[in-house]
């Protein structure tokens, strides 16, 4: 096999006449490429030429799973011999049993049903895994509220859990796996974890499950090893026994780029060979960074952090005679405590307080005035300048109301449900670039071992699965189209 890196358009043009595209959704569909030896496709925004030997093939599904397993190898793990089916399929046997199994995690919020179109994706994995045991790792505690989880589902898919294809792992299994951990390695645990731990599993605060669902699949992954990924927005193209002797004691996460782009990388396609001491050095270093996180923003000292700047507004404005809500706002003591955390800016702590002061009728008017502000600024120049310049001052009218607002501490009462409230608005607005860099795996050091995945608009010819993610995927925005076998 030679691969050859092309870095003109022109020749690509050229030698695109003499080659063959094999995009994925043609798996089955061979008739045009009258066994041409040059392939070309691009990874990432690199172009490839690569040239495979003609080897005859009876069944063109094998022909396609050997052309992308070489194309695969040469590109992301540098091969530069090619290898054929047979020996595929020897590499195959060697897989351990904990090495095939593929599981999922979906912590039910109440009275969610499972919509078709999450197990149309989910199939694709179940379909072309048949020898790997597929795992769902619940919060359900019996099989009649598995029965109400996919009363929605058509036949076909309640078959999956119902015939065993789907093998149900009830809250106590889950429960299991987290104290198998916990008692291998509670010496290197903060010993916080374990309350926090009942706190997640009695859905103390809404924002549990974040905190919930990232840090098990990867504790899960210790206990029992294979592949995790989110089924509910990924679609699987390849048979993973073929990929996964590619990275014999290794562990791998997905990226939604090429192999080399670690910035990309996720947690919602990882692999973990039983017993990798290195994965397990990652996850206890992201479980002490989630423990610390969630008790630090589950604390009364921290959300006063952020009803301070409510409070300092409010006080401030009764003396203010400038014409922006927003510069006033950048001047406040209690925002500059704040911005010294590294992954906060300003425009997102300007929406945090807009919905901080909607809590309270009587702000409401000033909530307006800095929405209406901050939607008319320019974004980017006053995230870094905190100041509000050229045209789009113009475009903002000078405030004329006159805020006599009698707000102070015995205004508000912060309970369990004002928590809970003021939890999940901080998730929404700060979960990327900041919450998740506590809880995501991926996210706590530059990950170099990475499988390129394809995003929905950008299937490339070495694509062995896709993320399609969107706001429906974990039923937060309950818009599925409720049709068979679509993504």
């Amino acid at each position: 096999m030679k691969i050859n890196k092309i870095h003109s358009d022109n020749f690509v043009q050229l030698v695109s006449t003499d080659s063959c595209k094999y995009p994925t959704y043609e798996r089955y569909d061979f008739s045009t490429t009258n066994d041409k030896k040059v392939y070309h496709g691009s990874n990432g925004l690199e172009n490839f030429v690569i040239t495979l030997d003609n080897i005859y093939f009876d069944d063109s599904y094998h022909k396609y799973l050997w052309k992308i397993f070489n194309m695969y190898n040469a590109i992301v793990k540098r091969a530069t011999k090619m290898i054929t089916f047979e020996e595929m399929e020897l590499l195959a046997q060697e897989l351990t049993e904990s090495d095939k199994q593929i599981s999922w995690v979906w912590f039910r919020d109440k009275g969610y049903r499972l919509p078709n179109k999450i197990m149309a994706r989910a199939a694709s994995w179940i379909e072309l895994n048949p020898e790997f045991k597929c795992n769902l790792w619940t919060d359900l505690n019996n099989v009649d509220e598995l029965l109400d989880f996919i009363a929605d589902l058509n036949e076909k898919y309640q078959q999956y859990f119902l015939n065993g294809r789907i093998t149900i792992k009830y809250m106590d299994d889950t429960k299991l796996i987290f104290k198998e951990f916990y008692e291998k390695n509670k010496e290197k645990l903060d010993p916080r974890i374990g309350a926090m731990w009942d706190d997640l599993f009695n859905n103390r605060f809404k924002i549990s499950r974040l905190f919930k669902t990232d840090g098990f699949r990867s504790i899960m992954l210790n206990v029992i090893g294979g592949i995790y990924c989110d089924f509910n927005d990924t679609v699987c193209f390849f048979p993973m026994k073929y990929l996964l002797p590619l990275y014999r004691g290794q562990y791998f996460f997905g990226s939604d780029m090429g192999p080399t782009a670690i910035t990309h990388r996720n947690n919602y396609f990882m692999y973990c060979p039983l017993g990798n001491e290195e994965y397990l050095d990652i996850t206890l270093e992201i479980l002490k960074t989630s423990v610390e996180e969630y008790y630090r923003i589950t604390s009364m000292e921290f959300i006063n952090l952020y009803m301070n700047m409510v409070l300092e507004l409010t006080q401030k404005i009764q003396n203010y005679t400038g014409d922006y809500l927003l510069e006033l706002f950048c001047g406040l003591d209690s925002l500059d405590i704040i911005l010294k955390d590294k992954h906060k800016d300003i425009v997102r702590l300007v929406t945090i307080v807009i919905k901080l002061l909607r809590y309270f009728e009587k702000l409401n008017g000033l909530a307006d005035r800095m929405e209406f502000e901050i939607n008319s600024a320019n974004k980017n120049i006053f995230k870094m300048q905190k100041k509000i310049y050229g045209n789009r001052r113009k475009n903002i009218s000078a405030m004329k109301n006159n805020y006599d607002i009698d707000f102070t501490m015995n205004d508000f009462v912060i309970d369990e449900e004002f928590m809970n409230r003021f939890l999940m608005d901080y998730a929404g607005v700060f979960i990327n670039g900041d919450l998740l860099c506590y809880t995501n795996i991926a996210f706590i050091r530059d990950i170099t071992s990475l499988i390129p995945f394809s995003k929905s608009d950008k299937l490339s010819n070495i694509s062995m699965m896709m993320h399609l993610y969107d706001s429906t995927s974990y039923g937060s925005v309950k818009s599925y189209a409720d049709s068979d076998g679509v993504f």
